[in-house]
């Protein structure tokens, strides 16, 4: 027997987003079995192949080598909040100078 538990979209996301890598792609891997099973579309094969080969791509692996599963969202955000100024003037200024 299922058990129902209702919870609101934003808190769900915020709850997944925190989830390492794989458990994120294990999600999203039973989610689209979940939808196909009820004939519904998801997206097709040369999308997943771009992020595969994103992955093996020396970018994917510099991001993969460099993630680190143990902060939070929140302790980005934090971290992030101490940050004087906006990255949009610094973008600006330097493009300018160009």
């Amino acid at each position: 027997m299922a058990t129902e538990i209702r919870v609101p979209f934003e808190a769900f996301a915020e709850f997944i987003s925190q989830l390492p890598s794989d458990a994120l792609v294990a999600l999203r891997d039973q989610t689209e079995e979940q939808l196909l099973s009820r004939g519904q579309q998801t997206h097709g094969d040369a999308d997943v192949l771009e992020g595969e080969e994103f992955w093996k791509s020396e970018l994917g692996k510099m991001v993969l080598d460099e993630a680190d599963d143990s902060l939070s969202h929140e302790d980005l955000r934090r971290s992030l909040s101490s940050i004087k100024g906006s990255l949009s003037d610094d973008v600006a200024a330097e493009r300018d100078e160009r």
